[in-house]
Order: structure tokens, then C-alpha cells, then sequence
């Protein structure tokens, strides 16, 4: 008896030891990852309150900072209501100001680019010329339709618009929904819970990209993504997903590891799930009194001989397509950017230069005209 107590003991001892090793070695590889991440300037940005989830993030409120882009800074400026905006607003609307919520990924936000070459401010301004009191508000919220919903959630009880406009680009967006899981949905049909995505804010708040395969409490520390990253690497390289191969017709946004797992059959699920959350924002919306507009962004790919722009420009026609089947107002921009430069008006494979940003101004100006 007292042997076999002995030898318990003795690998309970072993067993602790060993996970105290391990403990002490991820803590040290956390500590050094930190101290590298700690370099990079990213954004400041904080979880939104009623969300105990790293992928629904948001700007700080009364950030003031520069987006290096080619050596020449970009400042972005985030209001009281965490919005790229030069100044403050009301939480509810002034009297007789039509109020404009703007969703949407990077271009929505404005990636490298100045807010007053954006659709957002140029817009407002525009309307203002005819007279007309419009609020058009960059939230700068998300990079997909599941993480927009769940800002929607929050944000429209509380600011109260009149529209709410949403942006999707198809070969961003689409990659970008696939890593995301939605979790019970409500009477809209909006998520209730997101699990993965992306990105993620990490423990100390710093933005990270990552892939949503399990252990959400390990999914904000820097030494599990270091991990997945690694190993996604290797599964790319050593086993190749068609979709990226030379063969592959249609361009997808990606990080290079993350390629064995946008399968095609996880992108087209990924495609079905934002127009079904799409339509459940425009549900949200319209049982609140506001109205809805979905703008799509068109893909680089679409204006130039390459071998994606057959595949591009059909998944831009099935988007449309998808949104009339739906009855989602929608606004397109594939025409407009043919007759003005086509892929002159892009700086990589979706988001517009300060040209692209007029057209996208010009069409959503004819809509609220």
C-alpha cells in the first residue's frame, strides 16, 4: 500500500513539474512575443461593453493618431462616439439632421486613406451643398457582416439614425466572414454570439490576425497564435488548397497560413451567411424606424486581363443577384468604375485610392439625392 502511495506521489510530482515547466516556458515565449508586439504602432482599440469577445472591437474614443502609408502620415481622428470623425456628436440626433450609421470593412474605414477623401465626409459635404442636414458616421466597426451585426446591436438603440448604410467588398469580405461562427440568433435572425474571426484584440489589446479553431481561452494569448500561425503555414505549403492554386479563378483575400482553410466549401458557406446576416441587419433596422442600404464595393481583379477576373466578376453578379432575390436595397459601383479608370482607381486588389473614393461618393450621392 504504502508502495503504491509512493509511486502516486511520485508521478503526481513528476506531472506537476512538467506543467509547471510548460507553464513557465509559454508564459516566458508570451513575455518575449509581447515585448516584439509592443514595437508595432497599431491602433487603439477596446472591446465593446456587453461583449466578453476580443472580435468585437472598436476605435478608442478620442484617439488622435497617423496611419504611416508610403512614409506620409494619415491621421485618424475617433470622436466621443468612437467614430473616425474630426468632431463630436450627440448621442441623439439634432433636430431636423438626417443620421447615416456607416458600416463596412477597411474601406468603410478608410484604410490609407485622408477622412476627407472619404465617402463618408465627402458625401455629408456634398448633400450639404443642396441644403440638405445630413450626419454620415464612419463607425469604423468589424471587417465582416457577423462582427457589423453585433456592433448594430449596440450602436443603433443608442444613436438613433435614420439609415444605416453597410459596404461589403466580395473578395475581402467573404474570406473574412468564413472565419467567423455564429452562435443562437434573434428574432431579426442577427447572431446572438460570434466565435472567431480574423482578428482578435489580444490580452494587452493589441490587434492580431488569427484562425478560429477551438480554445477560445488560449485564442487572445500571442503564444497560441505564434502556434497556429506556424502550423498553418506548413498545412498551406504542404497541402495545397485548389482555391489558391494556379488554377484557382477567383481571387480571395488571405494571410498566406490561413489558405488549407478557406476551403471552397467554407467560402461558399461564408457567402450564404453574410446575405442571411445582411437581411437580418435590414430587418433590425427597418422594425426600428430607419431605413437600409447595402453598397458593394466592386474587386480590382474585375477591370484587367488576369485570370480572376471571370471568377471575380461572377461572384460580384451573385452578390447582386443575391441581394435582389432578397429585396435588400442595394448600390452598385462596378459600372461606375469601369467609366472612370476601372483598376486606376484602387491601390491594391479592393481598396479604392482617393479617385476610387469619389465614385463610390458619386453613387451614393444619387441614392440619397
Amino acid at each position: 500500500m504504502k508502495k503504491k502511495r509512493d509511486l502516486v506521489f511520485k508521478a503526481g510530482a513528476i506531472t506537476a513539474g512538467i506543467a509547471v515547466g510548460v507553464a513557465a516556458m509559454l508564459f516566458a515565449v508570451e513575455m518575449l512575443l509581447t515585448a516584439k508586439y509592443s514595437e508595432i504602432e497599431a491602433p487603439e482599440l477596446e472591446r465593446v461593453p456587453g461583449y466578453d469577445s476580443g472580435y468585437v472591437a472598436r476605435y478608442r474614443a478620442g484617439l488622435d493618431t497617423a496611419d504611416m502609408y508610403h512614409d506620409r502620415p494619415l491621421r485618424i481622428h475617433v470622436n466621443n462616439f468612437n467614430m473616425r470623425r474630426d468632431t463630436d456628436v450627440s448621442q441623439l440626433p439634432p433636430a431636423g439632421v438626417t443620421r447615416v450609421l456607416s458600416y463596412g470593412d477597411s474601406i468603410a474605414s478608410g484604410f490609407h486613406v485622408d477622412l476627407f477623401n472619404h465617402y463618408t465626409y465627402k458625401l455629408e459635404k456634398r448633400l450639404a451643398a443642396d441644403g440638405r442636414r445630413f450626419e454620415i458616421l464612419n463607425m469604423a466597426r468589424g471587417h465582416s457582416p457577423g462582427i457589423h451585426a453585433m456592433h448594430l446591436r449596440v450602436d443603433l438603440p443608442r444613436l438613433r439614425p435614420h439609415w444605416v448604410m453597410q459596404q461589403i467588398e466580395l473578395a475581402n469580405d467573404v474570406s473574412d466572414e468564413a472565419f467567423v461562427s455564429h452562435e443562437g440568433y434573434d428574432q431579426f435572425g442577427m447572431p446572438q454570439k460570434i466565435t472567431g474571426g480574423r482578428y482578435i484584440l489580444s490580452w494587452d489589446d493589441k490587434w492580431l490576425s488569427t484562425m478560429p479553431v477551438g480554445l477560445e481561452f488560449l485564442e487572445s494569448k500571442k503564444f497560441y497564435l505564434f502556434f497556429l500561425q506556424r502550423v498553418g503555414w506548413f498545412l498551406s505549403m504542404h497541402y495545397p488548397n485548389p482555391v489558391f492554386s494556379l488554377e484557382g479563378d477567383t481571387f480571395y483575400y488571405s494571410m498566406g497560413y490561413d489558405r488549407h482553410y478557406l476551403t471552397r466549401g467554407r467560402l461558399e458557406r461564408a457567402f450564404e451567411r453574410m446575405f442571411v446576416t445582411i437581411k437580418a441587419m435590414q430587418r433590425y433596422v427597418e422594425a426600428n424606424g430607419a431605413r437600409y442600404v447595402l453598397l458593394v464595393s466592386p474587386t480590382r481583379e474585375m477591370f484587367f486581363e488576369n485570370r480572376f477576373r471571370a471568377g471575380n466578376t461572377a461572384l460580384y453578379e451573385k452578390a447582386l443577384a443575391r441581394a435582389a432575390q432578397l429585396g435588400i436595397p442595394y448600390v452598385p459601383a462596378k459600372s461606375a468604375f469601369e467609366g472612370a479608370g476601372g483598376s486606376e482607381l484602387f491601390f491594391d486588389f479592393c481598396h479604392p485610392n482617393f479617385m476610387g473614393y469619389e465614385v463610390l461618393t458619386n453613387e451614393l450621392y444619387r441614392h440619397f439625392k
